[in-house]
């Protein structure tokens, strides 16, 4: 995904939706912080995304930390089913998951869960993830392109290949699947002429020896 700012790794945040509930975002830019802990969301759209959360009959009931901001949630694991989904779709194509393995602390001494995301009063331009997001997939920082990957196992890259396209045409089309036969046959090449010209020589000693002997 291209950045789109100097000075931090940002991307566009094109959506998100907790569950099936559409959650409309005002700020419209994520960034990545490999050097925070927590999660932090500007606070109109925080509000939005705890409501999509917390709501309902079977929502788990949570009390703020007023000192460190800090949401602590009733939960059983960070598996616990009241906790549902969210998708964070980015870079105008690629929507990420995180589920309440990802976005849950659990602490087993107080059966209690520490809710990652944080409202940000300060800075109301991006949304920030920190390493609740960055566990869940690997980031590539591209400092020459100006991208950054991610990758993951839940991730919908958005892409609906056309039905009319076959498999083989894909194949004979993908440059990196050329690339690799190409080094596969340099490494046969590699392999064989030694061999052969170690067959020939054998041959040529063998036909000199039986001159020898006749």
């Amino acid at each position: 995904m291209k950045i789109n700012s100097d000075s931090y790794w940002q991307v566009s945040l094109d959506g998100v939706k907790v569950g099936d509930t559409e959650v409309i975002n005002q700020v419209e830019d994520i960034v990545f912080d490999s050097g925070a802990s927590l999660m932090y969301v500007p606070s109109a759209d925080y509000r939005r995304l705890s409501s999509a959360i917390f709501s309902g009959s079977n929502a788990p009931s949570c009390s703020l930390d007023t000192a460190s901001g800090i949401t602590f949630c009733d939960c059983t694991s960070i598996t616990d089913s009241r906790y549902p989904e969210i998708q964070l779709t980015m870079g105008h194509q690629y929507t990420f998951f995180l589920n309440g393995s990802n976005y849950l602390i659990y602490e087993s001494s107080r059966r209690r869960c520490i809710f990652t995301f944080i409202e940000d009063t300060t800075i109301q331009k991006f949304w920030l993830v920190g390493d609740p997001f960055l566990r869940a997939y690997v980031a590539v920082h591209d400092m020459d392109s100006q991208r950054i990957g991610l990758a993951g196992r839940h991730i919908d890259n958005g892409y609906n290949p056309p039905d009319d396209v076959s498999s083989s045409s894909e194949e004979e089309d993908d440059p990196f699947l050329a690339y690799v036969i190409w080094i596969l046959i340099g490494v046969a090449a590699t392999v064989m002429i030694p061999v052969s010209i170690c067959i020939v020589r054998r041959c040529r000693r063998k036909a000199n020896l039986q001159k020898i002997h006749d």
